[in-house]
């Protein structure tokens, strides 16, 4: 992000699901603040994760994943390759 004079631009990723990631996370909120709003909190909800996810240690990531059961017993399964190639 940064300014060209008086316009303020933001850069997204090449990647589609990279792009969605950055935009839901910083140029939503960000675009709702200039506008004069209040950025929305991030939705969540609890639920069991079915399998594994690597991840390395100390570093935040985003990963794609699948909702089923979403009633009394919402389970997350990591769906597909998580590489950004």
């Amino acid at each position: 992000y940064g300014r060209l004079g008086r316009a303020i631009f933001l850069g997204l990723p090449g990647n589609p699901v990279s792009t969605l990631v950055t935009t839901l996370l910083l140029a939503r909120p960000a675009l709702r603040k200039l506008c004069g709003g209040v950025p929305d909190s991030p939705l969540a909800l609890p639920a069991r994760l079915h399998g594994h996810i690597g991840h390395r240690p100390g570093r935040e990531e985003y990963q794609r994943g699948k909702l089923t059961g979403a009633g009394e017993d919402p389970v997350v399964s990591v769906v597909g390759d998580q590489s950004s190639n």
